[in-house]
């Protein structure tokens, strides 16, 4: 009696399969709720990024196409009007410093940018 009662007593160390099973399953909750809260975390575009973005729009139009396109963008709070060239040149009216390359903006001078 004495043998079963001494072994009864004895603590074991380690985990068991399901506590390591409920460890995992907790921390993939975790994971996917940090996921879901990381993915919907998205940076407000800026007044540049949407017209960078427009700009490109409009060349890859353009290019795809083989034809002229035109579009209206708003810079510094006014209109302007935007023509995309089969062969990649943005013009943009008014706007100086617009490269008719890239469609970038502060790259050339002011008489180079003009339709």
């Amino acid at each position: 009696m004495n043998a079963r009662h001494g072994s009864a007593c004895a603590t074991r160390t380690g985990t068991t399969l399901i506590e390591l099973l409920v460890v995992l399953a907790v921390l993939g909750v975790m994971l996917g709720v940090a996921g879901v809260a990381f993915h919907d975390m998205r940076v407000a575009p800026t007044e540049e990024s949407t017209l960078l973005e427009r700009v490109a729009a409009a060349r890859r139009l353009a290019i795809t196409t083989g034809l002229s396109q035109s579009a209206t963008i708003v810079f510094d709070g006014r209109p302007r009007a935007l023509f995309a060239q089969p062969d990649g040149r943005v013009l943009v009216d008014s706007l100086p410093a617009l490269d008719p390359l890239s469609g970038r903006i502060g790259m050339k001078k002011e008489d180079d940018a003009h339709p």
